[in-house]
C-alpha cells in the first residue's frame, strides 16, 4: 500500500508537517526581517504604522515562499528522519520488520503536496502578492502626497519638485491654482508649470505617482532664454522606485503576472504583426 493511510504513515506525515511549519516560519521571518531593514526608507518615507508595514511584508511573502517551501520540505524530511534515528525509532521499526521502502510513502506524498503548493504560488500567489503590494504602496504614496499638500503651502517632500496649490478639495483632492517647479526633466534645465486645476493619481502598471495638470502653461528657462508652451493636459510622473530604494516597483514584470495574464500577453504579442516580424528576424 503506497498511500499514507496506515498509522505509521500518518505519524511520519504529521511529524514532517510540524517540522515543515517551523522551518517555513523561521526562514520566512528571517528573510522578511532582512527585507524590512532594507525597506526602512519606505516605512519612514510613507510614515507607515506597524500594521501597514506588516501588511506590505505579507504581500511580498509569496515571492519568497517560492524558495522557502521547497527548502523547508527538504529540511523537514531530513530533520524528521534525523530525530527518529536519534530517538531509536528507526531501529525499533527495523527490528519490527518495517523496511525502508515501507517508510517512503509519507515523505513522498508530503513532497508531492509541497510541489503542488509551490506550483500554486508560482502561478497565482506571486501575482496576487505583487498586485496587492503595488496597489498598497501606491495608495499610501498618493495619500501621503495628498495629506502633505496643504493649501497655500509650498511642498518640497519629493526631491526635485516643488508644488503649490492655492486650494485643495478635501473630498475629491482636486487642486486649483497650481504652481509646480520641476528640475527632474531629462532634457535638463528647470521648468515652471502654472495650471488652474490638477489632481494626484497613480499608475499601477508602471509604479508611478502622477500629478495630472490641466489647461496650463509651461515656462522653461534654458541658458537665459524663456520658452512658453500651452497644454491641455500635462502629467508629471514620479518613479517611486527611485525615491524608495530597494522597493520592487517599476513596470510589471512577467514573473509578477498570473498565468491568465501571461496567456493574454502572449495572445496580444501574437496578434501584433510588428512583434511577429521582430521575432522572425
Amino acid at each position: 500500500n503506497f498511500l499514507p493511510f496506515t498509522t505509521l504513515h500518518r505519524y511520519i506525515f504529521s511529524e514532517i508537517t510540524r517540522t515543515f511549519i517551523l522551518c517555513v516560519a523561521f526562514l520566512l521571518a528571517l528573510i522578511l526581517l532582512g527585507l524590512g531593514v532594507q525597506m526602512r526608507e519606505l516605512m519612514l518615507g510613507l510614515s507607515l504604522g506597524i500594521g501597514e508595514f506588516l501588511l506590505v511584508l505579507m504581500y511580498m511573502s509569496p515571492m519568497f515562499m517560492l524558495m522557502v517551501v521547497p527548502l523547508s520540505c527538504m529540511l523537514s524530511v531530513f530533520l524528521t528522519t534525523l530525530r527518529m534515528s536519534g530517538d531509536r525509532e528507526l531501529v525499533a521499526l527495523r527490528a519490527g520488520g518495517v523496511s525502508v521502502a515501507q517508510l517512503l510513502p509519507a515523505p513522498l506524498w508530503f513532497a508531492a503536496v509541497c510541489c503542488v503548493a509551490t506550483l500554486g504560488i508560482s502561478l497565482y500567489g506571486i501575482s496576487w502578492g505583487s498586485d496587492n503590494f503595488r496597489t498598497t504602496v501606491l495608495h499610501l504614496a498618493r495619500e501621503k502626497a495628498q495629506v502633505n499638500l496643504q493649501p497655500g503651502v509650498f511642498n518640497r517632500d519629493i526631491s526635485g519638485i516643488t508644488m503649490f496649490a492655492k486650494q485643495v478639495d478635501p473630498r475629491t483632492k482636486e487642486m486649483s491654482q497650481v504652481i509646480v517647479e520641476d528640475s527632474t526633466s531629462a532634457e535638463g534645465g528647470r521648468i515652471t508649470i502654472l495650471a488652474p486645476t490638477g489632481r494626484i493619481a497613480t499608475d499601477n502598471s508602471k509604479g508611478e505617482l502622477v500629478f495630472n495638470l490641466r489647461d496650463g502653461r509651461i515656462y522653461k528657462l534654458d541658458q537665459g532664454n524663456v520658452s512658453v508652451l500651452n497644454f491641455g493636459e500635462y502629467n508629471i510622473r514620479i518613479d517611486l522606485e527611485k525615491i524608495f530604494r530597494n522597493v520592487p516597483l517599476g513596470e510589471i514584470k512577467p514573473k509578477e503576472m498570473s498565468w491568465e495574464e501571461l496567456l493574454e500577453r502572449r495572445d496580444t504579442l501574437d496578434g501584433d504583426p510588428d512583434n511577429r516580424a521582430d521575432r522572425n528576424i
